[in-house]
This record gives structure tokens, C-alpha cells and sequence, in this order.
């Protein structure tokens, strides 16, 4: 049975998809990215990248970067203007 990862209904992402945007907030680039969470080693860097820019601009995907980049603003006393 293939494993299936369940989404969270708080914001739409599973575990991976949230560490996939963990990593491009914290400035891995989108293929790095998708390789990483995925474990995609044998995929192609090519690839890798496309699908990371496909998951990049997932609706949820965007609100939780920017989420976590309010979030870091605020802990280093920033604001978003």
C-alpha cells in the first residue's frame, strides 16, 4: 500500500509540503528544496526544480511562507510596512 501523507485541516499542508516551505523561507532554493523534503536524489536537479516551483506557488504553500516570515519579523522586533 503506497503511503499517503494527510493533510492538515488547519492549513490545507501536509508535513512535507510545510518543511518544503521551511526550507525556501530559511533560503534553500525551490529544486534544493523539493530534493530535500522528497527525497528525491535520483530526480533530476531540472526536475527537481519544476516541481518545486509547481509546489511554490501553491496557494497554501504561499500563506504558510508568509506565515513563518511575519513570524520571524516579529521575533527580531521587525514590522512589514
Amino acid at each position: 500500500m503506497k503511503n499517503v501523507l494527510i493533510e492538515d485541516d488547519m492549513d490545507g499542508l501536509n508535513e512535507r509540503q510545510r518543511e518544503f516551505a521551511r526550507l525556501l523561507v530559511s533560503g534553500v532554493s525551490k529544486g534544493d528544496a523539493y530534493r530535500r523534503v522528497f527525497k528525491s536524489k535520483d530526480l533530476s536537479y531540472e526536475a527537481a526544480r519544476k516541481r518545486g516551483q509547481r509546489l511554490s506557488q501553491k496557494e497554501a504553500v504561499v500563506a504558510f511562507c508568509d506565515t513563518l516570515r511575519r513570524e520571524m519579523d516579529d521575533a527580531a522586533g521587525l514590522s512589514r510596512q
